[in-house]
């Protein structure tokens, strides 16, 4: 039996995993085109299988091996087919949360030459149209770019996406997890562990309840705290410890972190 994680049963993900990996192995025979709005979905159907496969995996106590190598596969093929979009047209919607989890995969699993890459990302590439509702969460975005493509961040408007989300007139998804995520690279470029580790804290509680009772209850997306394991790895890298202990947060599928 597989770790209980969500509430899709293990029957149903045994046989998603069976499929997802079928339907890889078909999309992988197909040449992919060579540019254009048909090149960019053939890559990212080829992320989102290979991001399927890894957290099913992972909740089926799989090789951590094949796990780590099915989520690098996601993250490289997240950028490029995110990287190539055409410049918007009226009628696209292009959601942040998916760069995001592109970042998240980058980070955990992939070399770090990959992060520098993510500096030539135009937003309109990742969150198109500018909707108000994801604002906050769009300049939070932009700062962690900053931070994992040249290691700096504009302070000032990092302090104000927290102050914003703090606000009683916040949307829960910016009070909850935007405020976590800012306050954790906030604290990050400030060495404060003990904040840094809070914020890994808040990210962990938050996801778990979205996967046992909220967005991701049936999605893959569930198995792992992608945001959280992201904010984790970063601390590590700068020599921290993290203490937090939770199925979400699958540290052994890390490897390569600086001493």
């Amino acid at each position: 039996m597989g770790l209980r994680l969500n509430k899709i049963s293990d029957a149903v993900i045994r046989e998603n995993l069976l499929q997802s990996i079928a339907l890889l192995q078909s999309l992988q025979e197909t040449a992919a085109p060579e540019a254009g709005r048909q090149r960019e979905r053939h890559l990212v159907s080829i992320a989102d299988l290979n991001f399927e496969i890894g957290t099913m995996t992972y909740q089926q106590e799989g090789s951590p091996a094949e796990v780590r190598a099915a989520l690098a596969k996601a993250g490289q093929y997240f950028l490029e087919g995110i990287h190539g979009r055409q410049p918007p047209n009226a009628t696209d919607s292009r959601n942040p949360y998916e760069f995001e989890k592109a970042i998240s995969l980058v980070v955990c699993f992939c070399d770090t030459s990959f992060r520098k890459s993510l500096g030539s990302f135009r937003e309109d590439k990742y969150r198109y149209p500018p909707h108000l509702e994801t604002q906050l969460f769009g300049e939070y975005l932009v700062e962690l770019i900053k931070f994992l493509s040249r290691g700096t961040l504009d302070a000032e408007v990092l302090a104000s996406v927290i102050k914003r989300a703090k606000a009683d007139s916040a949307s829960r998804d910016d009070h909850v997890f935007t405020l976590a995520k800012a306050r954790g690279l906030q604290a990050l470029q400030a060495g404060n562990v003990s904040e840094w580790e809070r914020a890994v804290v808040e990210l962990v509680d938050a996801h778990r309840d979205e996967a046992l009772k909220g967005e991701y209850k049936l999605l893959a997306d569930g198995f792992i705290a992608l945001p959280a394991l992201m904010l984790a790895r970063l601390g590590m890298e700068r020599g921290y410890t993290c203490r937090v202990n939770s199925p979400y947060l699958p540290f052994g599928l890390l490897v390569d972190i600086p001493a």
